[in-house]
């Protein structure tokens, strides 16, 4: 796997984190 595979996954893996963060505050905020 080269380092930009690398780096992908790693960003992919912050985004994911990010948006269930979000969804999570979104659902306590508004549920």
């Amino acid at each position: 796997m080269s380092r930009f595979d690398q780096l992908e996954l790693y960003f992919a893996d912050i985004r994911l984190a990010h948006d269930h963060r979000t969804w999570d505050r979104d659902k306590y905020d508004y549920g």
